[in-house]
This record gives C-alpha cells, sequence and structure tokens, in this order.
C-alpha cells in the first residue's frame, strides 16, 4: 500500500510536520487524507489501519510472555504523486492607482519621514584630485529671491511618496535613499511640472570630465544632478552630493573660509562645477542641507598651480521641514539661470 507525498509547491497552511492527522483535500473529484504517521496522503480505499494493541500489566516478578509484532511501516522514498494541484495566485485585480489629491505646496510643506540614520560623521577624500580646486571662502549669506522662484503660484496635483521601513540607515547609500524619498523626489515630482515646458531629467551617479592639463582630464561622478533637454543634448544645471548624517557641522562653514569635513565637501563640488560648468552646488546628509552659489572666475576654480579661495553664497538649512521647499527654489534658479545663459530665457 503506497500513498503519496505532499507535492513541491503545495500549500495549506501547514508543513508536513504540523499538519493535523485526518486532514482531508478534494481534488478530481477524489478526496485524500493526511495520515501524519507516515506523513503520505491517501485516498479513501487506501487509508492505512494501525493494528489494535494488546496492554498486559507486568507483574512484580514476570513480565508478560508476548510475542514480537510489527506494525506496517511507510518507509521514505515511496512515489510520490503530482495528483494535487499546484499553487496558484488568485487573478490580478488590476487596481488602478488612486487621483492624486495633494497640491504642490501641500507635498512640499508636508512633515518629512526621514529614517533614522545611525552613523555619523564620516567624510572620505574621494579623489586626491579634489585637493587641485582650492578652497571657499568668504562665505555669505544667500538671500531667498524675491518671488521665490514660482513657489506661490507652483501648479500640478501630486501624490504622496512614503518612505522605505527597511532604509538601514549605515552607509552613504542609505542616506541617498532616505533622502530621496524624504526630500528629492516630492521636489523632482513639483519641479517636472513647474519647468518652463522643458523635458528635465534628475541622474544618479552622472560623470562629466574636465580638462586640467594639456596631459590630463578629471572626471567627475556626480551623485544627483539634474539637467534639461534642448536641441537634441542634455545641458546640467546643478549637482547635489550626499553624505553620511552629521557630515555637515555649520562651525565648517563660518567665514572667511570653509574648513575640516566642510572643506573636503566643497573641493569635490567645485570639482563637480567646474566639469558640468554651473554654479549651483548642494550637499545633504539626510539632516541638515547646504546650498551654495560659487562666485569668481570659472577659470580660476582649478588654475593650476595655487588655485585661489573661491568666494560663495550658501543656505544652511538643518530644519527638515524646510528642506524642500528650499531645494526646489534652489533647483529652480539654477535651471532659470541655465536657460538665461543659453538665451532661452529673459
Amino acid at each position: 500500500m503506497s500513498g503519496y507525498l505532499t507535492p513541491a509547491g503545495y500549500s495549506d497552511g501547514y508543513t508536513d510536520e504540523s499538519r493535523p492527522n485526518g486532514t482531508s483535500v478534494q481534488h478530481g473529484g477524489v478526496q485524500y487524507t493526511w495520515f501524519s504517521v507516515s506523513r503520505l496522503w491517501f485516498t479513501t480505499s487506501q487509508l492505512p489501519v494501525i493494528p489494535a494493541v494488546n496492554l498486559v500489566a507486568a507483574t512484580p516478578t514476570t513480565s508478560p510472555n508476548i510475542a514480537p509484532t510489527s506494525p506496517t511501516l511507510w518507509t521514505p522514498g515511496m512515489t510520490a504523486s503530482t495528483n494535487l494541484p499546484a499553487p496558484t495566485f488568485p487573478p490580478l485585480q488590476r487596481t488602478a492607482a488612486p487621483p492624486a489629491t495633494l497640491s504642490a505646496r501641500d507635498l512640499l510643506e508636508m512633515s518629512p519621514e526621514v529614517t533614522l540614520l545611525k552613523y555619523y560623521g564620516v567624510v572620505y577624500v574621494s579623489s586626491r584630485a579634489n585637493d587641485l580646486y582650492g578652497p571657499i571662502g568668504p562665505v555669505t549669506e544667500w538671500a531667498l529671491p524675491h518671488d521665490l522662484a514660482g513657489y506661490g503660484s507652483l501648479g500640478g496635483s501630486y501624490h504622496h511618496v512614503p518612505p522605505n521601513p527597511l532604509a538601514a540607515g549605515i552607509t552613504e547609500g542609505d542616506t541617498v535613499l532616505a533622502a530621496m524619498n524624504a526630500f528629492f523626489q516630492p521636489v523632482d515630482m513639483v519641479l517636472s511640472e513647474n519647468c518652463r515646458g522643458y523635458t528635465l531629467a534628475s541622474l544618479s551617479e552622472a560623470t562629466a570630465r574636465v580638462t586640467f592639463t594639456e596631459e590630463k582630464d578629471h572626471v567627475s561622478r556626480m551623485d544627483r544632478s539634474w539637467a534639461f533637454h534642448n536641441n537634441g543634448q542634455w545641458t546640467k544645471f546643478a549637482i547635489v552630493e550626499f553624505k553620511r548624517s552629521g557630515a555637515l557641522r555649520r562651525a565648517d562653514w563660518n567665514s572667511p573660509e570653509v574648513t575640516g569635513r566642510g572643506d573636503i565637501i566643497c573641493r569635490q563640488l567645485k570639482k563637480h562645477a567646474t566639469s558640468c560648468v554651473t554654479r549651483f552646488v548642494a550637499c545633504c546628509d539626510g539632516e541638515k542641507l547646504v546650498l551654495i552659489w560659487l562666485g569668481g572666475e570659472m577659470a580660476d576654480w582649478n588654475r593650476n598651480p595655487n588655485p585661489p579661495a573661491t568666494p560663495a553664497q550658501i543656505r544652511w538649512i538643518e530644519d527638515t521641514g524646510e528642506i524642500k521647499r528650499n531645494l526646489f527654489v534652489f533647483l529652480k534658479q539654477a535651471l532659470d539661470a541655465k536657460l538665461r545663459e543659453y538665451r532661452l530665457l529673459q
């Protein structure tokens, strides 16, 4: 007498070890019953019979004289059957996306849901070539534009961007993930609807090259950059670098020159700005944001040798609730500046 092994992939909420004895399932008009002793399925006509066991009490001086018997056992290796149905998904519901109901200001002023970031303050020199771009200083406060880059008249309807509950908050990449969900994706959504009709792109790990000497080029790989499309080409207009939580310390960004961790960040940003020909750069550590407009002559940013310090204006944002709308104004200013440079905007 042989039963049937549980088919691979079959699921009824139990394992072979936990399924109750006598569990039944119908398939193809045949009823199969689970027999937990042998861990096999049987049809009704196949169900094994457990032999009766007679119990004889022992006496103080003798043991009962019972002839040894063994019940029939069902051993592993019996032929498996695939007669039970293989599990399948239910039909797709084809649920439509809900309508977008948030205004631009709703999205940009909604309190961000920031993933907990666990490791603090590490800033590495990503390339020794960054040292050739000189410091930034003096730094002065960068005032907001009078029209707030059109913030008061933004159009479009938007969805909420939920956070990733599994973001680990350990590496720089985790900072990127947390910041993109909390700040950058909402801003990109609003910017795409309020970009003067141009097609924009938000690029990850884009590269650009700048000639440093006749014999040597420097390659920039930017964490995040923005570009607009015109006449078949993409033109970058803003750059953001991400660092681990705690990398941005306000004390590093005081005049006359940016120092400490801030100096390492600024030299990297100047190299990126040189390769992309833009004055608009920024850094985010997932908790704070510094927005920078680089002054001076671009030709001096990587003058060889001994490049001078570059004057700059900065906006220091440490209230996470203020990051999104300040980031939007920064990107819109950068876009408008590049459009004016190309004489596409008065």
